[in-house]
């Protein structure tokens, strides 16, 4: 039996492409996997703060962020949680620089004795 003896490197170099090549993702093949291509701004002026407020005796917490990126575009969320007995209540309202909001209310209720959330 014979043997053909590679320099490492060459099998060094081998193994590398095909590993990067099963990393590349076209963007035909991510278009296929639902994906949208997008074009990304250059990251830089982007910044994000948040005000958070508890209230131990009201078992509450408000949480006020605001977001805005590279592009100018500016956000606000607001966002109430409360404990409650047995999970919690959160309303949360988003609005954009344009003026369009979008609100997402959450209950979330622990059942211990069923292990279910």
């Amino acid at each position: 039996m014979s043997y053909v003896q590679l320099p490492v490197t060459v099998v060094a170099g081998l193994a590398a492409t095909l590993l990067l090549s099963a990393l590349v993702v076209t963007d035909a093949q991510a278009a296929g996997a639902g994906h949208k291509p997008r074009a990304h701004a250059a990251q830089g002026n982007a910044s994000r703060s948040s005000q958070v407020q508890r209230t131990a005796k009201d078992q509450t917490r408000q949480r006020n962020s605001s977001w805005s990126n590279s592009n100018g575009r500016q956000m606000q969320v607001e966002s109430v949680t409360q404990r409650t007995e047995n999970g919690r209540i959160t309303n949360s309202t988003a609005t954009r620089d344009d003026g369009r909001t979008a609100t997402r209310n959450t209950t979330v209720v622990n059942d211990q004795a069923a292990g279910t959330r």
